[in-house]
C-alpha cells in the first residue's frame, strides 16, 4: 500500500474515533478512493467484532481502528508470523481470555498461521515487537494526523470534464488554455480543459473551477492530496483531484468552490490572489 494510502486511511480512521459514529458518506468522502473506503470498513467491522468479543468475556478491550491500523502499517499488511503473507485475520498473541483484544496482543495473520499453535519463543518475539510498535506509536500518529499547509490558486476560467470514443484522436481545442488534463483507457477518451473551448455538442460535465497547489513535490511527499481532501471531505465538498509530475490540481463545482476555499484556507492553506 502507498503511504499516501496509508496515511489517508489514518487520517479518516481518526475521523471516525472522534466522532464515535460510522457516517457512510463522509467516510468514503474522507477514504479518497472506493477502494480505500471497502477496505476501512472491513477493518472497522473487524475491530469492533473482536472488541465485542472481548467485552462479552469481560476481558481488556481497548484496540482501537487507528492502533489496528498502524499494527498493519508497521507489519506492511502481511502476516506478523511468518512475515511472508497477505494477512487474512487477526490473531491474538496470547489468548483472549488471557490478554484481550488490545494493541499488546493483536496482530495480522494468514489463515494458517493464525490457527495453528505458537511456541513461547515465538509469542516473546512478537511481543517485544508489540512493545517497540507502542513506544512509536505517539510519533507516528504525530507524522499522520498534522496536515500540510500549502499554497493555493483559483485559475481564472472554467473547466469541463469531456468523454469521448476512446479510439477519437484528440482534438485541437482540447489542446487550448492553460490547464489541460488527458485521459485514454480502453473505455474512453477524458479530457479536462478549457469550458469555453468545449464545442456544445460534445458529452461533458461543464462547470468546473481549478485549484492549483503551489511547489514542486516529489513523488515520496505524501500528505499533499489529504491535505485538501480531508477539510473538503468533512465539509461534504466533492472534488477530483488531478496529479501531475511535480504537483497536484483540484476541481470543484462553481456553485461550491467559494465554500471549499473558505474551508481550505480555514484549515491553514494560504490563498493567492
Amino acid at each position: 500500500m502507498r503511504p499516501e494510502d496509508q496515511q489517508v486511511l489514518l487520517y479518516a480512521a481518526q475521523w471516525v474515533m472522534e466522532n464515535k459514529r460510522k457516517h457512510v458518506q463522509t467516510i468514503r468522502r474522507l477514504a479518497g478512493s472506493e477502494e480505500n473506503y471497502l477496505l476501512l470498513i472491513r477493518e472497522i467491522n473487524r475491530v469492533e467484532a473482536q472488541l465485542f468479543k472481548a467485552r462479552s468475556l469481560r476481558v481488556a478491550a481497548t484496540l482501537t481502528i487507528v492502533d489496528w491500523l498502524i499494527i498493519l502499517n508497521t507489519c506492511e499488511w502481511h502476516c506478523a508470523y511468518c512475515e511472508l503473507k497477505p494477512f487474512q485475520v487477526m490473531s491474538h498473541v496470547l489468548p483472549l481470555l488471557c490478554g484481550g483484544t488490545t494493541i499488546e496482543n493483536c496482530v495480522p495473520a494468514c489463515y494458517s498461521c493464525g490457527r495453528s499453535g505458537r511456541s513461547k519463543k515465538e509469542k516473546l518475539r512478537l511481543q517485544h515487537r508489540l512493545t517497540l510498535l507502542i513506544n512509536k506509536q505517539t510519533g507516528i500518529k504525530e507524522q499522520c494526523f498534522p496536515m500540510r499547509q500549502l499554497t493555493l490558486s483559483l485559475l481564472t476560467y472554467k473547466y469541463a470534464v469531456c468523454q469521448l470514443h476512446p479510439d477519437k484522436h484528440i482534438p485541437y481545442w482540447a489542446l487550448l488554455g492553460e490547464f489541460v488534463s488527458l485521459t485514454r483507457t480502453h473505455e474512453e477518451l477524458s479530457i479536462i480543459c478549457q469550458e469555453d473551448n468545449v464545442p456544445e455538442d460534445v458529452e461533458a460535465e461543464r462547470g468546473w473551477c481549478c485549484v492549483k497547489v503551489h511547489g514542486a513535490f516529489d513523488f515520496a511527499t505524501p500528505g499533499i492530496n489529504a491535505s485538501l481532501a480531508v477539510p473538503l471531505a468533512q465539509a461534504e465538498i466533492s472534488t477530483l483531484a488531478i496529479a501531475t509530475f511535480t504537483t497536484e490540481y483540484l476541481l470543484v463545482k462553481e456553485e461550491y468552490v467559494e465554500r471549499a476555499l473558505e474551508v481550505l484556507t480555514q484549515a491553514g492553506h494560504h490563498l493567492e490572489h
